[in-house]
């Protein structure tokens, strides 16, 4: 009997130590659903018809966020009905991309990553948020974080479900 306390102590710490790292909660001071904030400038980006007034682009009036110490330079926020669910940024660097790419990897675990001839593209799937780093040959990197459920969303209003990862597409198709 005098082995259960210990034992019950060593399991929690066994539990606590292989839980699941904590998925980023948003980016520039959003949180996934959050309103678009009062500084924000609207883009104007054409869409669909569909999602013409469901789906809005903004700029923050600073010139660059940070997620995980990396630098953002200008981001793109998303918002689907109000709610905040996707920013997308260039990275300044080679060297952003690289710095950002180890930290992802460092937080989140190794990412699935596919490698062509022109484009490398690695991505993280943290609970319900997933990050892609897109690496082309000849042009900056870019990043993107996104509320998979809400992105999710935004496809099946766009009829583009199918292009999404786990979606499907029309019947027969």
């Amino acid at each position: 009997m005098s082995g259960c306390p210990l034992l019950l102590a060593g399991l929690l710490l066994l539990a606590a130590c292989s839980s699941a790292p904590e998925p980023p909660s948003g980016v520039a001071g959003l949180r996934f659903g959050d309103p678009p904030p009062q500084n924000a400038t609207p883009e104007r980006v054409p869409l669909p018809s569909a999602v013409a007034g469901d789906l809005r682009f903004y700029t923050l009036p600073t010139d660059e966020a940070a997620l995980d110490g990396v630098r953002l330079p200008r981001p793109v926020l998303a918002f689907y009905r109000g709610r905040f669910f996707s920013a997308a940024a260039t990275l300044g660097s080679s060297g952003d991309a690289v710095a950002l790419r180890q930290r992802l990897t460092k937080a989140y675990g190794a990412p699935y990553c596919r490698d062509a001839a022109k484009l490398a593209i690695c991505l993280w799937r943290v609970g319900a948020v997933d990050a892609v780093l897109e690496v082309p040959e000849a042009s900056p990197a870019r990043f993107m974080l996104r509320h998979r459920t809400m992105a999710d969303q935004v496809a099946a209003a766009t009829g583009r479900a199918k292009d999404m990862p786990g979606g499907e597409g029309p019947p027969g198709k």
